[in-house]
């Protein structure tokens, strides 16, 4: 099967998946999350994406059923949810905001899969709350979706990977630990697709892909996934991840959703901005940011925004950010 990467930037590329790969991601998924024949799985995510197309895969090999929709509406999912006997489904964090937000009764599942752009700290909280079974997940096209889960239930960041995937971090940063995400196993993809359909395009050696993601490992294995590499800014000197300016953001009174992106500037090199939806008026945001978060990856400027430019699937288009900064 030849998939389209999901990726946010650069040329768009598909993924060789044999029907090895799509198999053993849907048989340890299954296992993971205990899917039974009786369950049923809401999927609304696209299905020219790799989320969508294991999501069928996964309920053939169970026997479960498959709800599918078209495409995510708030409301037609919300009824889904409550009335249609759903157990199991995959969202994006936005799409979970908005079930949220409707007040969706999620008593009846038993497990949420969330994925595709990072879960924000006040949202897991809200979702807790709230009595949603979340289940953090990390995975690529390239790896026929996800290969590492984590529970949503905590403040655990760090993510269990599935069975016979292996996962290694390359070229660490001093000593932190954290470095590119280098995956190996039975679900990681024959290489890209090329004229000849040649195995290994895009592969490091066979059956081991190095992303453009970064992360480290615990002492017990298990994985934190803190951005993707090529999106790391450098601000006075300073190497400043995106996501984890975001995530301290989004924990800011009247902010809901949150990019942070740069522009050049003489002095730090780069000048970061923060674009953000919410109710939240600048100034206070800006004077929380300098009670709450450190000097050295603060944003030295704010703008609210109604919208952020998206992926189909829902993840913000980082290269486009700066778009908006031209609207101001």
């Amino acid at each position: 099967m030849l998939v389209a990467s999901s990726g946010t930037e650069g040329p768009i590329r598909a993924a060789m998946l044999s029907g090895s790969n799509l198999a053993e991601s849907a048989l340890a998924t299954n296992e993971a999350v205990t899917l039974c024949a009786d369950d049923r799985w809401l999927c609304c995510l696209p299905l020219n994406h790799v989320g969508g197309i294991m999501i069928l895969l996964r309920c053939a090999a169970a026997g479960a059923a498959c709800v599918l929709h078209g495409g995510f509406t708030t409301q037609a999912a919300k009824a889904a949810i409550e009335s249609q006997g759903i157990s199991h489904a995959s969202l994006v964090p936005p799409m979970l905001h908005r079930l949220i937000d409707a007040g969706t009764d999620a008593d009846h599942l038993t497990c949420v899969l969330i994925g595709g752009s990072p879960l924000s700290a006040p949202l897991a909280q809200r979702a807790r709350k709230r009595s949603w079974p979340l289940r953090l997940a990390y995975g690529l096209t390239e790896t026929a979706a996800h290969i590492a889960l984590g529970a949503a239930d905590t403040d655990d960041p760090f993510m269990d990977i599935q069975a016979g995937t292996r996962v290694r971090i390359v070229d660490a940063e001093n000593d932190s630990g954290v470095g590119s995400i280098e995956v190996s196993g039975p679900t990681v993809m024959l290489g890209y697709a090329n004229p000849g359909l040649v195995p290994g395009h895009g592969l490091v050696a066979p059956g081991t892909f190095r992303t453009q993601d970064l992360g480290r490992l615990d002492r017990r294995g298990r994985l934190q996934v803190l951005g993707r590499g090529d999106d790391v800014l450098i601000s006075g000197g300073v190497n400043v991840h995106p996501a984890q300016v975001e995530d301290l953001l989004s924990g800011c009174p009247g902010v809901g959703e949150v990019a942070v992106t740069g522009y050049p500037d003489p002095v730090w090199g780069t000048c970061l901005v923060a674009l953000y939806i919410g109710d939240g008026d600048v100034a206070a945001v800006e004077a929380w940011s300098k009670d709450h978060l450190p000097s050295q990856i603060r944003p030295r400027m704010f703008k609210k925004v109604d919208e952020m430019p998206r992926t189909q699937l829902g993840k913000i288009r980082r290269g486009e950010l700066n778009r908006l900064l031209d609207d101001s």
